[in-house]
């Protein structure tokens, strides 16, 4: 049975799968590898400026924090949506 000539869905689907799991590996490996890189340049630099910067990436973080939070909050918001009026609300036609 030779793979081009397989009608069974099973076997592409399968072929997909594989090759998802092998870019994630891929993308895993090269994002660790980026933030090792940017830990070592961290404790490299003896700079004075080294507590302002760190403020400055806390501060980053936390605003993607909040970032993702609210993005969350969104999603969760549409695919709940109100649907029965409040009736002492003022959008309530009735």
């Amino acid at each position: 049975m030779r793979l081009w000539k397989n009608e069974d869905a099973r076997v592409p689907l399968a072929l997909i799968g594989v090759l998802f799991v092998l870019i994630s590996t891929a993308t895993s490996l090269h994002l660790s590898q980026m933030d090792a890189r940017m830990a070592s340049s961290m404790t490299k630099d003896t700079d004075i400026n080294a507590a302002d910067t760190a403020l400055l990436y806390a501060r980053a973080d936390l605003a993607r924090i909040v970032n993702y939070a609210g993005m969350e909050a969104l999603k969760q918001m549409g695919e709940t949506p109100v649907i029965a009026l409040d009736p002492n609300s003022q959008y309530n036609p009735g």
